[in-house]
């Protein structure tokens, strides 16, 4: 099962409603949720009604645009499956948006799989405010509501997709990128990465340096690691890449490593201090080696250009000189000429 959320700024029902009865599979299933009008006027009239309750303000929610999917069984009859689908999605309006306004139409326009697109209002019934759900608890209404299919809907056949483990998870986003062109996700490629540092690593030292060798770049932010692609500038937490374990266990020899070593200095480092400080020491190292390198060039290149100055002065002396023959050598002919026209006269 799949629960989409998409907000929109700006209160366009009647596109939406559209949109959805355009594709609407049977209206048997539609569902009205706090709506009394059932006709494409009366609706859009009391969603729009209801939003001008609300206070204008920018970046301000008027609607949601959410859905609802399970993949097709083999088990039950197509009509079977989209009356389930649909107490389902009662369900699940109850618990995400009791109080507000909210339409449903059933899609079944693709072959592995029925939706429903539900238009919920931002505010509830006559309300000035914007409801706002808590994204934790939005996160559990769902994880909720696909525990309660998987248990009291088995013959749905529907595989555990919120519920599954970080590094089991792939986003929709990028399922569908993989799906149609083949191409893998950024985020697949930095997990593959940090994948085969964890398989090799056991010191702080060695981790670091492995990051270093993916062009990856290691951060704490709070108790949360992650690292960033040097390549895109993308920061990825550790958690999201589902290693989580694996970096708590290299921690863990880290812990060990630390007090054995501050029980011998007298020291209270932290790992987090520690796995900061053996990153900075590399930068500086890293820094201090590019400025030398660059030392040595600005050297080399200042040795090559002082080098060429003599010769420079040289050639430029040498033309002078002859240039200074060349007149004197004109100046004699010249006098001898006139000498020799004086005799002649």
């Amino acid at each position: 099962m799949i629960i989409k959320s998409m907000s929109r700024k700006e209160p366009s029902f009647s596109q939406l409603l559209d949109y959805m009865e355009s594709g609407r599979a049977d209206e048997r299933f539609t569902i009205h949720h706090n709506l009394f009008g059932h006709s494409h006027e009366q609706i859009k009239e009391e969603f729009f009604r209801n939003s001008k309750l609300l206070r204008r303000r920018s970046g301000g929610n008027y609607m949601y645009h959410e859905v609802i999917s399970i993949s097709r069984s083999e088990r039950l009859k197509l009509d079977e499956q989209k009356e389930k689908l649909r107490q389902i999605t009662l369900d699940y309006i109850r618990n995400r948006a009791k109080h507000n306004l909210a339409y449903g139409a059933l899609h079944d326009d693709h072959d592995n799989n029925i939706h429903f697109h539900l238009i919920i209002s931002a505010n509830e019934v006559q309300s000035r405010k914007r409801y706002r759900l808590p994204k934790y608890e939005f996160d559990q209404i769902k994880k909720t509501l696909e525990n309660r299919v998987l248990e009291h809907y088995p013959e749905l056949q529907q595989k555990e997709l919120i519920n599954r483990k970080p590094e089991e998870y792939l986003s929709n986003k990028g399922g569908e990128l993989k799906r149609r062109t083949g191409k893998t996700p950024q985020r697949d490629i930095v997990r593959e990465k940090v994948r085969k540092i964890f398989e090799h690593v056991a010191t702080r030292e060695e981790l670091l340096t492995g990051f270093d060798s993916e062009r990856l770049d290691f951060y704490m932010r709070g108790k949360n690691p992650g690292v960033i692609d040097r390549d895109t500038g993308r920061k990825y937490r550790i958690k999201t890449l589902g290693f989580m374990a694996q970096f708590q266990a290299v921690n863990q020899k880290i812990e060990a490593d630390l007090q054995q070593r501050n029980s011998i200095s007298g020291t209270t480092n932290t790992p987090s201090q520690a796995m900061n400080e053996i990153k900075k020491k590399t930068d500086t190292s890293d820094k201090v080696t590019v400025e030398a390198r660059k030392g040595e060039e600005k050297t080399k290149s200042t040795q090559e250009i002082d080098g060429d100055k003599p010769s420079q002065k040289i050639s430029e002396g040498k033309k002078k000189n002859q240039l200074k023959r060349e007149k004197m050598t004109n100046r004699r002919t010249i006098l001898q000429q006139h000498e020799g026209k004086k005799d002649g006269q």
